[in-house]
């Protein structure tokens, strides 16, 4: 496919839309909509540059627990198991980010950086928003509070294997949480 044309289309609070227009090998157009945080005047940007966000897999010590929060998501009016994320702020790396969402959601401190990975698509149907995936540690022990926007509901939970698997078949999670908890609860993933 050939990109001809980007046209903006409406620009929200938070996010703008896009027309896409695309010639195809046959000579047929293809218009593809999508939604992003950046704006968008070639096809350079498209791809985005470092992460817009982070989301992060928090361990406890043992690593027999793993940190969810439990969120009130409008796009699907209920509540949904999701890691801590958030946006990157201007000017922070993506460890800086992940610990003060982790405090601001949780408050919880990270206590190590066991593992980072670069950013990563999480509904490339719809929008290239990008997020940097961090793994974690925190004291399953230390109690929950955080500062978190008092516009967003969020009940921090720590979740043992055992409860992993129910977790991830019940429908209510993020396809990064369900991929990890099915994982991670059967034994196939070794964190």
């Amino acid at each position: 496919m050939e990109l001809k044309e980007i046209r903006p289309v409406a620009r929200g609070h938070f996010l703008a839309r896009y027309d896409l227009r695309y010639a195809l090998p046959d000579g047929r157009e293809k218009l593809y909509e999508i939604v992003t945080r950046t704006p968008v005047r070639t096809a350079q940007d498209l791809p985005g540059s470092p992460a817009d966000g982070v989301v992060l897999i928090v361990l406890n010590a043992a690593r027999t627990r793993v940190l969810l929060n439990q969120e009130f998501r409008p796009a699907v009016n209920d509540w949904v198991y999701n890691f801590p994320a958030g946006l990157i702020d201007p000017g922070e790396t993506p460890q800086q980010a992940a610990a003060r969402e982790l405090w601001e959601e949780t408050g919880l401190r990270l206590t190590a950086c066991l593992a980072s990975y670069g950013k990563s698509y999480g509904a490339v149907g719809l929008s290239n928003e990008s997020s940097a995936v961090l793994v974690g540690q925190a004291d399953d022990t230390a109690p929950f509070g955080g500062k978190h926007d008092p516009m967003e509901e969020i009940i921090p939970r720590w979740v043992s294997r055992q409860e992993a698997e129910a977790i991830a078949q019940s429908g209510a999670v993020t396809a990064r949480v369900q991929l990890f908890l099915a994982l991670w609860g059967s034994g196939l993933a070794a964190l």
